[in-house]
């Protein structure tokens, strides 16, 4: 599966979206929150500070995970 991460809702590249808040979407479900720390130049790569102390998490596009900037 190519291309890169999806900034739901938006035409946004998800290299535009470093440092903002947003959700996790996984088929539909948002399933975790979080400061978007670093996205990768092709943008296939993101790393997002987890609400609630729980670490970082890297997003990849074939995990099929998209972001949605979210309002703090």
């Amino acid at each position: 599966m190519g291309g890169a991460i999806e900034v739901l809702g938006s035409s946004l590249l998800v290299q535009l979206v470093v440092g903002a808040y947003a959700g996790l979407v996984s088929r539909g479900c948002l399933i975790a929150k979080g400061r978007v720390d670093l996205a990768a130049a092709d943008g296939n790569t993101a790393w997002v500070w987890l609400d609630g102390g729980v670490g970082r998490r890297i997003v990849q596009a074939q995990d099929g995970i998209g972001l949605t900037v979210l309002e703090e």
